[in-house]
């Protein structure tokens, strides 16, 4: 899985740890687990992988060339969790997707 991983671009992997910390906080907040502490600390959290996502040199249109979906996820995802300055940024850096 680490093999996996090194393989795959920082950009890549930043996107799918943001989309996980919104799947944990959708799966909290539906089951009522964690607390406001909690919650907080991943908001900061997708914050901090977002403002190192856009800074990452491999976030490009070409690097993100099949990984469109992986894209229009995470955008649906932060619009969910009302992150919509971070997803009309990914919106305006991927138009095609």
């Amino acid at each position: 899985m680490a093999e996996a991983n090194s393989k795959k671009p920082l950009a890549v992997l930043l996107l799918e740890r943001i989309n996980q910390r919104i799947d944990w906080l959708n799966e909290s907040i539906l089951h009522g687990r964690g607390s406001p502490s909690a919650f907080d600390f991943v908001r900061d959290s997708i914050q901090a992988d977002f403002a190192l996502l856009v800074q990452a040199s491999d976030f490009t249109t070409e690097t993100m060339r099949g990984h469109e979906g992986l894209v229009r996820a995470v955008i649906r995802n932060l619009y969910a969790r009302h992150f919509n300055g971070e997803a009309r940024h990914l919106e305006t850096l991927f138009p095609e997707v």
